[in-house]
C-alpha cells in the first residue's frame, strides 16, 4: 500500500470540477481523482491519502454515507481527513455530516487559498487526533507491562479510556484529580491552554498555584521532600504527599504519574486543535454576518433613493395631469374622479414602500439575532 502522506483524493463526478480542483492542489500535493463513491472506496484500499475532498451529491452514493464507510476503513493503518464540498448546507446538514465522520465543509464557490487552508487545518487536526491514538496505545502498552508488577495499572487503563472522551479542560482536570486520589495522592494541576495556564485543585493565588506557575518549565521532575512537581508537555501536576519513606511505592507512583500526564498532555493538544478549528469556523460565520449587514445597508439606501425618485416623478405627474385636466375642459365631476384616481395610486405606491421597509427590518432583526447567538456561543 502507498502510504505517502501528501496525497489528496478528489471524488467528483464532473470532469471539469476534477480538473479545477486538481489545478488548485497540484503545486502542493499529489492529486488522484475518481468519479464515484465506489471508485473512492476501492482506491483507499491501495492508496492512503492524507485528505479526501468529495462532493455532497455523488451518482452512486450519498456523500454522508460515503463518509461513514471511509471512517470505517480509516480505523486501520490508514487515516485521513474528509472535506465535503457543498452548494449550500443547513445547520442540520452539517451536524449530520460531522456525525458521519466529515472533518470540515467548504461552500462553493471558493478560492484556491481557502481550499488549501481548509485542507492544511483539517490535516493538522486529524494528525493530532491520530497521534493521540498512537500515544494512547503506547501508554496502554506501557501500562500492560507494569500491571505484572502492580495491580494499580488497571486504573490507569480505565483513565486512558475516559481521558480521550473528555470534551473540555474542566472534565479532564476532574478526571485526573479523581484518578490520582484513588492512588492516595493529593494533587493540583496547571493546564496550558490557548489563553494561558488554568489552575485546578487549588485556590487562586495560593502557594500551590504560585509553585506551579514558577516551575512549569523547570524540568520534568522537581522533588521537594514529600512534594513533587511533574511537568509533561501541556500539563503540570503538584503532588503534596509523595510516600518518600517507601522507596518502592514512591517509584511506582512516579511511573503512574508519568503515564497519566503523558496521556493527558496529548488530549490537551487535541482539545486545543479542536478549539482553534471552532474559532476559525466561528470567525468565518461572523464575517458572513458582517457582510450581510453591509449588504442590507446598501439595499436600504438604494431603496430609499428609489422611493424618493418615484415620489418626485409621481408629484410631477400629478401636477401635469391636474394641468391637463384643466386644459381638456373636463367637468368638475370628471376632474375630481381623475384626481382621486391619481391620489389613490400615489397612496398605493407609498403603502408598498412601507411594506418594503417592514421586510427590511425583519431581515435586519434576523441577522441581529444570529450575531447575538454567535457571540454567546463564542463567549
Amino acid at each position: 500500500m502507498d502510504t505517502g502522506n501528501n496525497l489528496a483524493l478528489i471524488v467528483d463526478s464532473d470532469p471539469v470540477h476534477q480538473e479545477i480542483l486538481e489545478c488548485m492542489l497540484e503545486d502542493e500535493m499529489t492529486v488522484l481523482c475518481v468519479y464515484s463513491a465506489s471508485e473512492c472506496l476501492e482506491m483507499v484500499k491501495f492508496k492512503s491519502p492524507c485528505v479526501v475532498v468529495l462532493e455532497r451529491n455523488l451518482p452512486d452514493m450519498d456523500g454522508y454515507e460515503l463518509c461513514k464507510k471511509l471512517k470505517i476503513l480509516s480505523q486501520g493503518s490508514s487515516s485521513f481527513a474528509i472535506i465535503i464540498l457543498t452548494e449550500t448546507s443547513s445547520y442540520e446538514d452539517k451536524m449530520l455530516g460531522y456525525q458521519s465522520g466529515c472533518t470540515d465543509f467548504l461552500a462553493k464557490p471558493f478560492q484556491p487559498e481557502e481550499l488549501l487552508h481548509k485542507i492544511h487545518l483539517s490535516i493538522e487536526v486529524h494528525a493530532i487526533q491520530h497521534d493521540l491514538k498512537d500515544q494512547a496505545k503506547e501508554s496502554s502498552d506501557t501500562a500492560m507491562s507494569a500491571m505484572k508488577m502492580c495491580s494499580d495499572m488497571g486504573q490507569i487503563l480505565q483513565f486512558m479510556e475516559q481521558c480521550i472522551q473528555c470534551n473540555n479542560y474542566q472534565e479532564l482536570a476532574n478526571l485526573i484529580i479523581k484518578t490520582l486520589s484513588s492512588f492516595g495522592v493529593d494533587s493540583c494541576l496547571a493546564i496550558n491552554t490557548l489563553e494561558g495556564h488554568i489552575f485546578y485543585g487549588c485556590e487562586a493565588n495560593s502557594p500551590q498555584e504560585n509553585v506551579l506557575a514558577m516551575c512549569h518549565d523547570k524540568g520534568s521532575l522537581i522533588e521537594m521532600g514529600p512534594q513533587l512537581i511533574v511537568n509533561s508537555g501541556a500539563i503540570s501536576a503538584l503532588i503534596n504527599n509523595m510516600p518518600i519513606e517507601n522507596e518502592v511505592r514512591n517509584g511506582e507512583l512516579k511511573d503512574v504519574l508519568h503515564i497519566i500526564l503523558k496521556s493527558t498532555s496529548a488530549q490537551i493538544e487535541n482539545l486545543k486543535a479542536i478549539e482553534v478549528l471552532a474559532k476559525q469556523q466561528s470567525g468565518e460565520l461572523n464575517k458572513a454576518i458582517v457582510r450581510s449587514f453591509d449588504q442590507i445597508k446598501t439595499i436600504k439606501t438604494s431603496l430609499s433613493h428609489q422611493y424618493y425618485d418615484m415620489c418626485r416623478i409621481l408629484d410631477s405627474l400629478s401636477s401635469e395631469l391636474r394641468e391637463a385636466c384643466m386644459i381638456m375642459g373636463l367637468t368638475e365631476t370628471q376632474e375630481e374622479d381623475m384626481l382621486s384616481m391619481i391620489d389613490n395610486f400615489v397612496g398605493q405606491v407609498k403603502s408598498t414602500h412601507d411594506n418594503t421597509n417592514n421586510i427590511e427590518q425583519q431581515v435586519v432583526n434576523v441577522v441581529s439575532d444570529l450575531t447575538k447567538l454567535l457571540r454567546t456561543n463564542i463567549d
